[in-house]
């Protein structure tokens, strides 16, 4: 509860004109300055030792990684999900049920909460997900591993297995947040 309280606190910041631009600015500074021609995201090979990495290998590979930012859209969403990263901790989504389908964002709030190993709580074996998210329905064929649902407040939630879901944070497993990531305003906000 603590957690979704503070998201409502980083929004009410966000409505502030300085926040929200120190927001933007270090969003653009970490999606970078790509031209026209160049992709959201770049692939580096280092070759092992005296092993060359075949240049077809190499052509294939940035062939599949220009595919896959188009299929993704990483131009266009590279810098929304750098910005809701840095103001919640944290940027969720679902894989998608087709083989070559796009990610479904889900909203931090809809994550209510971790499912985690007994032993170490950075270890994430799923996660709690609000089913009015853009999440589908588990009737519906999505693959979910788990049979259980439960009611918190009016929504009802389900537990989706770690493999379902994609993660961008900002973690560290010192944090009292762990294993959610840190938003850069919780300091602010104190």
């Amino acid at each position: 509860p603590s957690r979704l309280t503070r998201y409502r606190e980083f929004d009410i910041m966000d409505g502030d004109v300085h926040v929200a631009m120190a927001l933007d600015i270090i969003a653009e500074e970490m999606c970078g300055n790509n031209g026209k021609n160049h992709q959201p995201l770049e692939i580096a090979l280092t070759p092992n030792g005296s092993n060359l990495i075949p240049s077809r290998t190499v052509t294939n590979l940035r062939a599949a990684l220009t595919t896959w930012c188009t299929l993704h859209n990483w131009r266009e969403r590279m810098f929304p999900i750098c910005r809701n990263t840095i103001k919640y901790g944290d940027a969720f989504f679902t894989r998608p049920e087709k083989k070559n389908g796009k990610y479904i964002f889900v909203h931090p709030k809809s994550i209510i909460g971790a499912i985690v190993s007994e032993n170490d709580i950075t270890d994430v074996k799923g996660w709690h997900v609000k089913q009015d998210s853009k999440f589908a329905n588990p009737q519906m064929g999505t693959g979910i591993m788990f049979n259980v649902s439960s009611n918190i407040g009016d929504n009802a939630v389900v537990p989706v297995d770690q493999s379902k879901m994609i993660r961008f944070t900002l973690n560290d497993d010192m944090s009292d947040e762990a294993p959610f990531g840190n938003s850069i305003l919780r300091n602010a906000y104190k």
